[in-house]
């Protein structure tokens, strides 16, 4: 459940009975409440530290692909704030996500992950162009309006 500074709840979270590749590629299991034995480490090796928001996404996806299976416990685990880092940096989790999309494209030869990959590229240069649209937009009032 994801919850304010006063501890109201905003929302919960649902998740399918079975995670599949496809949900995975949409959406991330929340780190807080994601528990995993202590010979998966052993067996996949630790985190990706190049990663600073992502690297649990792409543990998450590697023990997917390795065949470990994904158990969804109905509980809830944790309670957290929502506005954590990864909310508010979005512009480096885009980026990392989108490395991750490239990377797991080739890893698993999968079809889905290179057009999210496509598709998350094309929006961050569409998202560019607006920005620069707006500061050169801003900068013409300016020297038009005396």
């Amino acid at each position: 459940s994801v919850i304010n500074e006063k501890g109201a709840l905003l929302r919960t979270i649902k998740y399918p009975g079975k995670i599949n590749k496809t949900f995975l590629i949409e959406n991330m299991l929340c780190h807080q409440s994601t528990v995993y034995s202590k010979s998966i480490f052993k067996k996949m090796g630790l985190y990706d530290l190049r990663y600073k928001i992502c690297a649990d996404y792409d543990m998450l996806l590697k023990i997917y692909f390795n065949g470990v299976g994904l158990v969804h416990y109905n509980a809830i685990l944790s309670k957290y704030l929502s506005g954590g880092i990864s909310e508010n940096r979005s512009q480096l989790c885009g980026h990392e996500r989108r490395q991750i999309f490239k990377a797991w494209a080739f890893k698993s030869k999968s079809l889905i992950f290179l057009t999210n990959y496509t598709i998350s590229l094309i929006t961050n240069y569409l998202v560019q162009i607006r920005e620069l649209i707006s500061k050169c937009g801003k900068i013409l009032l300016r020297q038009c309006i005396p």
